[in-house]
């Protein structure tokens, strides 16, 4: 939990400019939607967090089956995270705003 502090800091900071109007790039917004749209039917998702009592299947890059389950983040705050790889059910891979 320590390791995610910097990110979960990232992710509101970015937030909270974002609503104040200071992020104003259009990639970057079409991103968020994109990441929106990936959340909204996640399995993971409970209300508006990514749950952690919910548990699933994925087939990872290397073919093999893994069991995750959700990162217990405020979905709608953890769509402003840039840290790779930050969704559990890795959605946001093909997500960037570079």
């Amino acid at each position: 939990m320590i390791r995610k502090i910097p990110s979960i800091l990232q992710s509101y900071l970015y937030f909270l400019l974002f609503k104040a109007g200071f992020i104003n790039d259009v990639n970057y917004k079409k991103v968020l939607r994109q990441r929106i749209a990936s959340c909204e039917n996640c399995i993971l998702r409970e209300g508006n967090w990514c749950s952690r009592k919910k548990v699933t299947a994925i087939i990872n890059d290397e073919g093999k089956q893994q069991r995750i389950s959700g990162c217990g983040c405020i979905w709608r705050i953890k769509i402003f995270d840039n840290t790779p790889n930050t969704c559990p059910m890795q959605k946001f891979k093909n997500f960037t705003n570079d």
